[in-house]
């Protein structure tokens, strides 16, 4: 098939649209259905329209996306997971098709393993992974992914072991120094404990050193940092053993989603009114405590935004031989009680996925 000289106003005219229309109908804008956006693509292709990537991108071969999540937040993995698939939504139209392995809210080291693997069978083009956990065990992927020249890329985690393109995170150290600012603004030297998950994952130990550089710089002091492992019971005996060895301790910073047990830890013991409280995340409990007075902010993660990020950074590449930096940090923000009714909620609770 020969270049054509049509244009878009060739195509409007088929279509019986304007020519608004098929221009945000190329370039993926919105006002336009899904199906008349479906069937100006397909005019454009018969009429071997060449001026937009999306009608050149008809053409060709399909590319395959595999997605592996492990969820140990329900509410902020559907946050990541709504990311991903907004973008999805508008790359269906680039002949992109993505495979999404079935999670849950729990660690599963066997099954996130076994949906790595079977991607890899599958033969996928590339594969976008959110791990609560660095295994060890995801480096046995790592022949296979060079082999291939597989693109892979991580999300919120580092899994500094295995081959990646690109790691999508949030900034873990500038996070622990806004958390540090803020303790420091409401808690005056005073003495503050910080929580976090795994110390293994790189962005939580870099959270741990950030809330103490900004504490202890302005006269403060960080009494303990522990890890919970993303465990119910491990929490409380951490939040036992804080108050046994530090019972002077008036601020906490909870680095990581398990934030719930915390808080209900404090209610329970009457502490929540003697101490201050900074949280991450945005999901509805940790937004209901924040209008309540139970905690005094909260560290929006954005993995919405990590989500899409993810997604254009694996179809760049594949698509337009685009080398994205190795590593993208975005920076947290700040959610404060009277910012509450801004923050938007999942719309439904995650229990499995796909």
């Amino acid at each position: 098939m020969g270049t054509s000289n049509n244009n878009i106003s060739d195509i409007a005219r088929r279509a019986g649209v304007s020519t608004t229309t098929v221009y945000k109908a190329m370039h993926n804008l919105k006002g336009v259905s899904d199906a008349r956006r479906a069937e100006i693509l397909k005019i454009a292709q018969e009429m071997n329209y060449q001026g937009n990537p999306i009608a050149r991108t008809l053409a060709r071969k399909t590319i395959r996306i595999g997605v592996v999540f492990e969820a140990l937040n329900p509410e902020f993995t559907f946050h990541a997971l709504e990311g991903v698939k907004a973008i999805y939504e508008q790359f269906k139209h680039y002949n992109v098709e993505m495979i999404f392995c079935k999670t849950g809210g729990d660690v599963d080291k066997k099954r996130v393993l076994d949906n790595f693997a079977s991607l890899l069978e599958q033969e996928v083009n590339g594969i976008i992974l959110f791990p609560s956990i660095p295994y060890l065990e995801y480096a046995q992927f790592n022949s296979t992914i060079e082999e291939r020249k597989l693109p892979v890329v991580t999300i919120v985690n580092d899994v500094p072991h295995l081959k990646c393109l690109v790691r999508v995170q949030y900034d873990g150290e500038l996070l622990g120094r806004m958390a540090g600012d803020l303790m420091n603004l409401c808690n005056p030297g005073g003495s503050s404990a910080v929580i976090i998950g795994n110390k293994d994952v790189n962005a939580q130990e870099r959270t741990i050193a950030g809330f103490k550089a900004v504490i202890e710089g302005r006269g403060g002091e960080v009494v303990a940092a522990y890890e919970n492992q993303y465990i119910e019971d491990i929490n409380r005996l951490v939040m036992d053993r804080l108050f046994k060895t530090s019972p002077s301790v008036n601020g906490i910073f909870v680095g990581v989603s398990q934030s719930v047990q915390v808080i209900d830890y404090l209610r329970e013991r009457g502490l929540l009114p003697l101490l201050r409280v900074i949280t991450v995340d945005t999901y509805p409990y940790l937004t209901q405590c924040l209008a309540a007075g139970d905690i005094i902010a909260t560290l929006d993660r954005q993995p919405f935004q990590m989500g899409r990020i993810a997604v254009r950074a694996i179809y760049s590449y594949l698509n337009d031989a685009r080398l994205p930096e190795n590593r993208i940090l975005l920076p947290g923000s700040v959610v404060l009680p009277s910012g509450v009714g801004y923050v938007q909620q999942p719309r439904e609770p995650l229990l499995e996925i796909f």
